[in-house]
């Protein structure tokens, strides 16, 4: 089997069924890198990260000579159909989508007091902060411009990494910038899901962004931009969240501010949040898998 996309860290330590060499592989944080494993008569291998929208790294020209070899596996196992349509379109007929899985006892059992350096209200951003992949400098322009500030309503966002400090000094040329927080990186991130607001996606890609099921999980809508690949599989528009054009600043203020002034829209998302993705869990994942293996 092949998986390309990006798989989340619950999923590679949760799920059983993989052949233990594969299982040691998965559970690093997500390289770049492929990773092979073999048990049973059956190979996996897993193509991580960049390989959920910049399928030319695996995939060079002149492409008829890769063809012929990913036409030998059983399947390949994509995280979002954005990404098997791609597939589709390289040649690749046997692919098939498989969601990452996600452990709802995590969020259930994190349903903790609010974070002490979080006593207002807030919105939340989470991700890693190596890159701009993540645009979180979208995310505090849009919500700067927003009337969020002014109704005493922060931006959070949570993680680390070497644009980190570049992210502070941009923050600082807003009026607002003593309501936007950088707590870093924290071992449980789920009481900032659970009392947030809403949850805040600006990246400029993804494969299938596990931060908006964990939002989703602990009753947290979201707003996200319709980026390649994922939040449109996850994202209901209206229904559980927001769904708005790829880097589109405007729309996503105006996004922000709408989560804010229609109540009712508000409270119909949050109704909708947890049941909206509880497909994804991980027994109902691992069971896809199971089925899966014991057909080939």
């Amino acid at each position: 089997f092949l998986t390309i996309g990006e798989h989340s860290g619950t999923f590679k330590r949760d799920i059983h069924i993989l052949p233990r060499q594969v299982s040691r592989v998965a559970q690093g944080r997500h390289p770049d890198i492929p990773a092979s494993g073999v048990k049973t008569g059956f190979t996996m291998v897993y193509l991580y990260r960049k390989a959920a929208v910049h399928l030319q790294i695996y995939f060079p020209k002149p492409r008829f000579l890769f063809r012929g070899f990913y036409k030998k596996i059983n399947r390949v196992i994509s995280v979002s159909s954005e990404i098997e349509n791609k597939l589709n379109q390289l040649g690749l007929p046997n692919t098939r989508t498989i969601y990452n899985g996600f452990d709802f006892k995590r969020s259930s059992e994190n349903k903790k007091p609010r974070p002490r350096n979080a006593v207002y209200k807030y919105i939340l951003c989470v991700g890693r902060m190596d890159d701009n992949v993540k645009q979180f400098d979208h995310a505090i322009t849009c919500y700067s411009q927003s009337s969020l500030p002014k109704k005493g309503i922060h931006l959070v966002i949570l993680g680390q990494g070497s644009i980190e400090a570049k992210l502070k000094t941009f923050a600082k040329t807003f009026d607002c910038s003593d309501q936007i927080h950088f707590p870093g990186f924290v071992s449980d991130s789920y009481p900032y899901f659970y009392h947030a607001e809403f949850f805040v996606l600006t990246s400029k890609i993804e494969g299938f962004p596990m931060v908006l099921i964990e939002s989703l999980a602990c009753g947290t809508p979201v707003v996200s931009y319709d980026c390649p690949t994922g939040p449109k599989e996850i994202v209901r528009h209206e229904k559980n969240g927001l769904l708005v054009p790829k880097d589109d600043k405007s729309e996503m203020t105006s996004a922000l501010n709408r989560m804010i002034n229609d109540v009712a829209l508000y409270e119909k998302l949050c109704f909708y949040a947890k049941q909206s993705v509880s497909h994804l869990s991980m027994e109902k994942i691992a069971k896809e898998w199971k089925a899966l293996i014991e057909q080939n």
